[in-house]
């Protein structure tokens, strides 16, 4: 029998899986995304794409995320570097970043490494 365990995203561990790059005129990051991940979509359609890619801007509370997001940082840590750089600016901040950090999950941006992962 397989005891299901809750994860707390705070405790958690993101770490970036795309390549980024930070525009030289704002400062902040810019994440080349791939228009297909798959083997098999890149084997079809990139040798007629022109760009295989595509870029992703992010603003300045997901550049600070995103530079953070290096696998040594937890997503609780995030939290505390956001309200130490932005303030009440940013609140509610744990809700904001969990949307943020699951949005970047879900669309392959990064992974997450979980303290209780069974």
């Amino acid at each position: 029998m397989k005891i299901k365990t809750t994860k707390n995203l705070l405790d958690c561990y993101p770490t970036r899986l795309l390549e980024w790059n930070v525009n030289e005129e704002t400062g902040l990051i810019v994440v080349i995304c791939p228009k297909y991940r798959s083997a098999l979509t890149q084997n079809l359609f990139n040798p007629f794409l022109k760009n295989k890619s595509f870029p992703v801007n992010l603003d300045k509370l997901g550049t600070v995320i995103w530079e953070n997001c290096d696998g040594k940082n937890t997503v609780g840590r995030l939290g505390e570097i956001l309200a130490k750089k932005f303030g009440k600016e940013i609140e509610p901040i744990y809700q904001r970043l969990g949307k943020f950090i699951m949005h970047l999950k879900r669309n392959k941006f990064i992974d997450l490494k979980c303290l209780n992962e069974g």
